[in-house]
């Protein structure tokens, strides 16, 4: 169940998402009707262990009210006891002033993890396009909430071009080039819509300046030298040991090559493929296609993961964390990395 929709949550869509789970309106969705769907109220009390009649002292068991207080489904969080809950109608009513500050409307709607998680997100605008000399694809700005019941994630207000629909799409907008306004589980509902609908104002240049970008990308031919600087910004080449070196290092290097070889034909192999969007004229033999191929081989590389924990690490574990780590696809810094590699080369042979 990649999409981590499960039996106890709650979904709307203005448009069929590839998983068909939840309400498909065929239109814009309303306020009143994402809140009817996903508003289920979250309460809190006091957190007793099993066996103790006295509450832990500083923590609060969050549940929903929707479900009976000692059913076990129903809890989606322990918590602080400073922790403010953010209803889920308040990420409704704070992505809807983002989206309508910049004349959008709300797109989806939907929990995850049976209610711990909620996401809702807006379009922001009209949709626009990516053009180069051979044609053009669509660019659909979007603004898009995502908060939790648990305490381990902030409500955050991303603006991106993709629209979350369940987990996997909510993971590929994190990683996504976005900008990011985080709202403490400490702050009163009205101070956090006056927060966003002010950095909707502020930022409604950020759409235009990204969509600049990325036709700026695609406008620029992936000529081989270009090719070979993109892939030298995101993998540059391991140090060769000195002469006289170990074999102990010299094995460490040529392993660390190997990695290092097999990440930038990855990136090849699927700017030179026809699938995943790399047929259209904006992409194919751009650095605008360069770019979304490390982008989509840093969404499909499966995270390092140490055999013998992080501690217990071999060196051929670490040399291919560091020298693949841009693949993991675990922060928006390091989708950010690929987006500036190639602006950067851009701007040069331009």
């Amino acid at each position: 169940m990649a999409h981590m929709i499960g039996e106890l949550d709650f979904a709307i869509y203005a448009e069929k998402p590839w998983h068909g789970i939840g309400d498909i309106l065929n239109r814009p969705i309303t306020v009143a009707e994402a809140k009817a769907k996903i508003g289920v109220q979250i309460a809190a009390k006091p957190l007793v262990l099993a066996g103790m009649t006295e509450p832990v002292a500083g923590y609060r068991v969050n549940y929903r009210t929707d479900l009976s207080d000692s059913d076990p489904r129903g809890v989606v969080g322990i918590v602080g006891e400073d922790y403010t809950i953010i209803q889920n109608e308040t990420v409704v009513d704070l992505t809807d002033a983002f989206a309508r500050a910049l004349g959008g409307h709300l797109e989806s709607a939907f929990t995850m993890f049976n209610g711990r998680r909620v996401v809702v997100a807006a379009k922001c605008g009209e949709e626009q396009t990516i053009r180069n000399g051979a044609g053009a694809e669509p660019f659909q700005p979007y603004v898009w909430s995502y908060s939790s019941h648990d305490g381990l994630v902030k409500a955050t207000l991303r603006m991106a071009a993709i629209l979350p629909v369940c987990n996997n799409t909510v993971l590929a907008a994190l990683r996504g080039q976005s900008h990011t306004i985080k709202i403490t589980h400490t702050q009163s509902s009205v101070a956090a819509i006056k927060r966003v609908v002010e950095a909707a104002n502020g930022n409604a240049a950020y759409y235009g300046d990204m969509l600049a970008a990325l036709s700026f990308l695609a406008g620029t031919p992936a000529t081989g030298e270009a090719r070979e600087q993109f892939l030298d910004e995101l993998f540059p080449a391991p140090v060769a040991p000195a002469k006289g070196a170990s074999e102990e290092v010299a094995k460490g290097y040529a392993r660390a090559k190997k990695a290092n070889d097999a990440a930038r034909d990855k990136v090849l192999v699927g700017f030179e493929s026809s699938v995943g969007g790399m047929d259209l004229p904006t992409r194919r033999g751009t650095l605008y296609g360069l770019v979304q191929s490390a982008a989509g081989a840093a969404e499909h590389t499966p995270r390092i993961r140490v055999s013998g924990g992080a501690d217990n690490a071999t060196e051929q574990e670490v040399n291919e964390a560091k020298l693949r780590g841009l693949f993991e696809g675990a922060t928006g810094v390091k989708i950010e990395t690929i987006y500036s590699a190639g602006l950067k080369v851009a701007a040069a042979v331009c």
